[in-house]
């Protein structure tokens, strides 16, 4: 009896596996309305699955939310943000606050603030991705948040005629830059 209770888990996660690369290979081709649709197929068959795989699930609602703010035509970036908030809330409890998964997340949630226009959640966002990165050394990540950071304050400049949004920018790229040196 356990050896069918196997052979039927294993059916499952192959089922599972298949439907997520049909997801991600829909979301390669830009066929956002049926790789969404494979996205949600996997999140239910990952919640009626036991023991559930709250890392699978998570990086699939972080999928969707990069989707939703990332398509061609009409983004939906409340969808986005709803997806990669319960993304980042899942990944916390698994990983903790301090982990580098919670940084790229919360990194991923700034820009889709940014592109909702969402200024001040994005800053905030930045700065909590930004001191993720340098607590865990990770020069790249850091030079992303610098450049996301510098990009975020030259529109606030441009916007508001601002000298010194406009050297708080400069100042983000140079240190972008400084960092992208001591990696080379």
């Amino acid at each position: 009896e356990d050896n069918v209770e196997d052979e039927d888990n294993d059916e499952n996660q192959n089922i599972m596996s298949l439907v997520l690369l049909i997801a991600q290979a829909f979301a390669s081709a830009k066929d956002y309305e049926n790789s969404l649709d494979y996205y949600e197929e996997h999140i239910e068959l990952l919640e009626s699955n036991t023991p559930e795989n709250e890392d699978l699930l998570a990086d699939s609602l972080y999928a969707m939310g990069n989707i939703f703010a990332g398509m061609d035509k009409n983004p939906d970036y409340e969808l986005a943000i709803e997806k990669l908030m319960e993304c980042l809330d899942m990944k916390k409890k698994i990983f903790g606050s301090d982990d580098e998964q919670i940084a790229n997340v919360v990194y991923s949630l700034a820009t889709v603030y940014e592109k909702a226009g969402h200024h001040d959640k994005a800053t905030e966002s930045l700065a909590e991705a930004l001191r993720s990165f340098k607590m865990k050394q990770n020069k790249a990540g850091s030079v992303k948040v610098y450049h996301a950071l510098a990009r975020l304050k030259a529109s606030k400049a441009a916007e508001l005629d601002s000298l010194p949004e406009r050297v708080a920018a400069i100042e983000c790229y140079e240190e972008a830059l400084k960092i992208r040196r001591q990696i080379m």
